[in-house]
């Protein structure tokens, strides 16, 4: 008996085995269908993790933009201002043109009316000279009185309110300047008085008085520079 049992049990053992095997593949087989269907299916962590990415990624892409737009905004601002401005520059050249031309106008027809009394009054002094040479009815002291006044009426002429303005500052700054002023410094200060007045004004005014005004130089080379001073109070011989 005893030997039939083993004979019995070796037989059974390799069904059991194949048994056991057989029950060891499926059991693999499912885990492997499970492992295959977490890795299909994302767990939540990886989830949030996708979801925190784009949501930064799209405030990224947001601030660039309202970055550029801002860019854009400042250089729309910028040529706008650049434009203004050179509009306003554009309208000072117009008006400074217009008053140049305005001003050569003007200083034309006064030329021309000065050359005309000029021309005039060269006229009345000939023919009072010729007078004088020929000794004709009126005497020659009479004559020569009449000439001598047309001679000054040429070289001075009627002084207007404001010519005599403008000698009376240029002579109160030279004063307290005594070592002299440039037409520019000169102008500086009368120009506080007179918003009209312009530097041309002045030099022109300043050569008509010799007698008053006198120029200097002071300085070598480049530092070389021309004022005037006040000569009014010295004594002429």
């Amino acid at each position: 008996m005893g030997g039939v049992q083993r004979a019995v049990a070796s037989r059974r053992v390799p069904e059991i085995k194949e048994i056991q095997l057989d029950e060891s593949d499926k059991e693999d087989a499912e885990e492997m269908d499970v492992s295959d269907e977490d890795d299909m299916v994302p767990p939540p962590r990886k989830k949030m993790r996708q979801s925190e990415y784009l949501k930064e990624e799209n405030d990224s892409l947001r601030c660039q933009m309202e970055a550029y737009k801002n860019e854009v905004d400042l250089i729309k601002a910028d040529l706008k201002s650049e434009v203004s401005i050179r509009d306003d520059q554009i309208d000072a050249f117009k008006k400074t043109l217009q008053g140049m031309q305005q001003t050569l106008s003007e200083n034309a027809v006064r030329k021309r009316q000065d050359d005309a009394k000029t021309a005039e009054l060269h006229a009345k002094v000939k023919k009072l000279k010729e007078q004088v040479g020929t000794g004709t009815e009126g005497g020659e002291e009479e004559a020569k009185e009449e000439a001598d006044d047309l001679l000054s009426s040429l070289s001075t002429g009627p002084l207007s309110d404001k010519t005599a303005r403008l000698i009376g500052l240029t002579s109160t700054f030279l004063h307290i300047h005594p070592k002299g002023a440039s037409v520019d410094y000169i102008w500086s200060f009368i120009q506080q008085f007179d918003k009209e007045i312009r530097p041309s004004d002045i030099e022109t005014m300043l050569n008509q008085y010799p007698t008053v005004y006198k120029q200097i130089t002071t300085g070598v080379g480049a530092c070389l520079e021309r004022k005037w001073i006040f000569t009014g109070f010295e004594t002429t011989v």
